[in-house]
């Protein structure tokens, strides 16, 4: 299963008709600490991070990174911040996906205050090539701050430049032809 499977499923399954749906959001938005896979924010303005882990190794090597471990003394010194609300402060939520064969592992390796999300493909279906999404394990609520205007303001501006950049790459495809 790929990233990219995981990313269509998940706006598929969070309804991105309803709620702001915008992958790969890097803290140079202003949005979040950390470099997000997929974040959704709701319609009543909260925000949900989604890390999308699709190998062992991936999903272990997470674990090592500074949102998910405490921040070490040099940035708690100088932001003056706890690592947890520096890193997570605009977040409601923060939710592993994986496919359905990591679940066992994920359960074992993710901190305790992610939830987390199985993929899994079921060949016999009407829709071969649609991904299934399974809760496991609800995320705990890490901050109930809602989105300033602005901020939805942001994401969405971000929202666009992801698709704007898409058709680029899709209209260069094209071209090489």
């Amino acid at each position: 299963m790929t990233t990219l499977e995981i990313e269509i499923a998940l706006m598929r399954h969070y309804k991105f008709m309803q709620n702001l749906i915008v992958p790969n959001v890097t803290p140079a938005s202003g949005l979040v600490g950390f470099e997000a896979d997929m974040l959704m924010l709701s319609k009543s303005g909260y925000a949900t991070c989604f890390e999308i882990k699709v190998s062992r190794s991936d999903l272990i090597n997470d674990q090592k990174k500074s949102h998910i471990k405490k921040l070490d003394e040099f940035v708690n010194r100088y932001i003056q911040r706890t690592g947890f609300d520096w890193y997570y402060e605009t977040l409601k939520h923060f939710v592993y996906v994986v496919p359905e064969s990591l679940k066992d592992v994920a359960l074992e390796t993710i901190p305790s205050f992610a939830g987390l999300v199985a993929a899994k493909k079921y060949p016999e279906s009407y829709f071969p090539d649609k991904v299934f999404l399974n809760t496991i394990k609800a995320p705990k609520v890490l901050h109930r701050r809602k989105w300033t205007d602005e901020e939805r303001y942001s994401l969405a501006r971000l929202g666009v430049m992801r698709v704007y950049a898409l058709k680029c790459k899709i209209k260069s495809m094209i071209d090489a032809r």
